[in-house]
């Protein structure tokens, strides 16, 4: 239970922070989860792969935290492939220890005929480096919120997203 209260305070804080009426709203629709805890000194590489077929809307919430001078390669990908009409929101935290290297690359594929909101909060710490490279294909309409904070000395944050829309 330790490592879920941690969980719900550093959820309780972020929404504390968060002054996007949009994303308090989808934080509500949450309906599934993963924390991903990364300790300090890490050197590692893996993917994460979140598929729906569901016809309803569904709401995932990816929260990864990465120790300090940990040096992290992620691939994340959303795949959605059902052709109701429906939608997703999604919620990706990110926070990154002092001196940690976080290389993000991010794949949001929707099959569907629906919408696809995703919300993205980086939290740096000093001199910490994030870097994130997406490609977001297939939806009709697509909103991506994205928010960093880079209030710590030295922190870096570099973004590139491309996004592709089937149009409505």
């Amino acid at each position: 239970n330790l490592e879920i209260n941690l969980l719900a305070q550093k959820i309780r804080k972020i929404l504390k922070n968060e002054n996007n009426p949009f994303a308090l709203f989808n934080y509500s629709l949450l309906s599934n989860g993963v924390f991903i805890k990364i300790a300090g000194n890490a050197n590692l590489q893996f993917q994460i792969t979140s598929e729906c077929d569901s016809s309803v809307f569904v709401s995932p919430f990816l929260m990864i935290e990465c120790g300090a001078n940990s040096k992290v390669e992620i691939i994340y990908q959303e795949i959605r492939d059902h052709k109701a009409v429906a939608g997703m929101n999604s919620m990706l935290l990110l926070e990154a220890g002092n001196n940690s290297n976080i290389n993000l690359n991010q794949l949001q594929m929707d099959g569907g005929n629906g919408f696809h909101l995703s919300q993205a909060r980086y939290d740096l710490s000093q001199f910490a480096n994030v870097s994130v490279q997406g490609i977001f294909a297939g939806s009709e309409l697509a909103r991506l919120d994205t928010k960093a904070n880079l209030e710590a000395e030295g922190a870096e944050f570099n973004f590139s997203v491309l996004n592709v829309l089937k149009g409505i």
